[in-house]
């Protein structure tokens, strides 16, 4: 978008969320308040388009209940299965975030799984 525009999109209510600061955000990477304002605006955005299928009737960032408290949370999602289906974002350092979700029980064991990705939000 030519890096002066800020992100955003439309959640299934029809409101627009945005990437805070508008475009002085911009690009996400090399702003100082980027790396708190995206991980807020991609923890909506998992929220909104990401469904848990363990628990169809809650979203998908753990601990949220809606997607305004989605923004906020930072709780790391782990190996338990209080967590299945899960996702959370993470900061990793000052210029990363790291995505991690609990993708259940594949074996029928007692253990979870838990996938994560680095991801730099220069990216």
């Amino acid at each position: 978008n030519g890096i002066n525009k800020a992100l955003s999109f439309i959640d299934a209510a029809g409101t627009t969320q945005t990437l805070a600061g508008g475009a002085s955000a911009c690009p996400i990477g090399l702003n100082a308040t980027g790396h708190t304002s995206g991980g807020i605006y991609f923890r909506k955005l998992l929220w909104d388009k990401f469904k848990n299928p363990y628990s169809t009737s809650s979203g998908t960032i753990y601990g949220a209940t809606t997607i305004a408290t989605a923004g906020t949370k930072t709780t790391l999602v782990t190996a338990v299965k209080a967590a299945q289906g899960y996702m959370s974002l993470t900061a990793v350092g000052t210029n990363a975030i790291k995505l991690t979700t609990n993708i259940g029980n594949q074996d029928g064991g007692a253990s979870y799984e838990v996938l994560s990705e680095t991801i730099s939000l220069s990216d």
